[in-house]
């Protein structure tokens, strides 16, 4: 396989940062793998209440495409970039311009926000089967007269989640009667399409006997396209029916490069010294995320937006980008004392720049 060893840190050592908060996963992949080897594993699951519906909540425009190249549809039009449209004068002029000036501002805004995704409520659509794809390879070869480890891999994966009874309640707290009021009480249906795939490469070559070189590339990407519909009653206003649509896309992405040198020194009680540097730069977006919510009269059908408590319609862009440096110098020194006992003398140097 591809990993080599996985050790868990639950308490404090020398050897980790100072951010460090007493939970640590230091997994390894294998340099040197023992033997040429392949594996390939194809992988399907069925679950009756998510999988091959044809009333799938989705969205037009939902998904998430092979390999998440569905985002572009929701990137933010050229013309809202940098400063943008000027949407305060437009509504400004709505408010107070004449007649002519209001039609025209309107007619701006309209064609403003037809750049947009025109989908702000929830559809019916169908669903696939779960699929799991992985392969994993590698092997050894000599270089210069040394070994040379080779090994990579690839993981995929695509989901489908659906829930049509859920529940979302919401209850103020009344300190006259000591009880809770209902202030919402809704039933919700989801629908979550989740993709997720990594790749893996780790290159190890021997210097001699007693020190090897690594390196290692990681990518790894995973999103989520959901839709979630709620309908109930909203106790500030009993007369209508209270729907809300939220459309939601979330796309998370962490690729790093590390390279590592461990060195051992047999005249020295085999001591070890271990040379580490890491770039890694780890992504968040939810690109368009829109609210949409409304009453609904049940006697006429007709739809009222009421902002003094309901969100009003709403498109929001948001992302988070950050990078790490890391360089660790670790230097361990074994030797015996007292009758024989066996430890270890640690130390080292460790710096990050985020």
């Amino acid at each position: 396989g591809v990993i080599d060893s996985v050790v868990t840190s639950k308490t404090f050592t020398p050897d980790v940062t100072g951010s460090f908060t007493g939970g640590l996963v230091d997994v390894r992949t294998k340099a040197f793998p023992e033997e040429f080897f392949i594996k390939v594993s194809l992988g399907t699951t069925f679950n009756g209440n998510a999988n091959l519906r044809d009333d799938f909540l989705t969205y037009d425009g939902s998904g998430t495409g092979p390999f998440g190249d569905g985002f572009g549809t929701r990137e933010v039009p050229a013309e809202w970039t940098g400063d943008g449209p000027d949407i305060l004068g437009l509504e400004n002029t709505i408010r107070r311009g004449s007649d002519a000036q209001k039609q025209a501002a309107m007619d701006e805004v309209r064609r403003l926000a037809t750049q947009f995704p025109s989908a702000m409520g929830t559809s019916r659509g169908s669903s696939g089967l779960n699929q799991k794809y992985s392969i994993n390879g590698g092997g050894n070869t000599e270089l210069f007269g040394r070994r040379l480890g080779i090994l990579g891999g690839f993981n995929y994966s695509r989901t489908f989640s659906f829930a049509d009874d859920a529940q979302q309640n919401r209850f103020n707290a009344s300190a006259p009667t000591r009880s809770l009021d209902s202030r919402q009480l809704y039933d919700e249906v989801q629908g979550s399409q989740n993709l997720g795939y990594s790749a893996v490469a780790n290159l190890g070559y021997e210097l001699n006997d007693n020190h090897t070189l690594s390196f290692v590339a990681l990518h790894v990407r995973d999103l989520q396209d959901s839709a979630v519909f709620r309908v109930g009653e909203n106790q500030q206003e009993r007369s209508l029916r209270s729907e809300r649509h939220v459309l939601e896309f979330t796309d998370r992405a962490l690729s790093t490069l590390q390279f590592e040198s461990e060195r051992v020194f047999p005249e020295l009680n085999d001591a070890k010294n271990e040379f580490k540097v890491s770039y890694s730069e780890t992504k968040q977006s939810q690109p368009d995320l829109r609210f949409l919510e409304y009453g609904v009269n049940p006697d006429s059908g007709n739809i009222a937006i009421l902002p003094s408590f309901m969100l009003e319609p709403s498109r929001i862009f948001r992302s988070i980008e950050e990078s790490n440096v890391n360089v660790l110098v670790h230097n361990t020194v074994p030797f015996t004392w007292w009758r024989g006992l066996e430890n270890q003398i640690k130390f080292g140097f460790a710096f990050e720049d985020s």
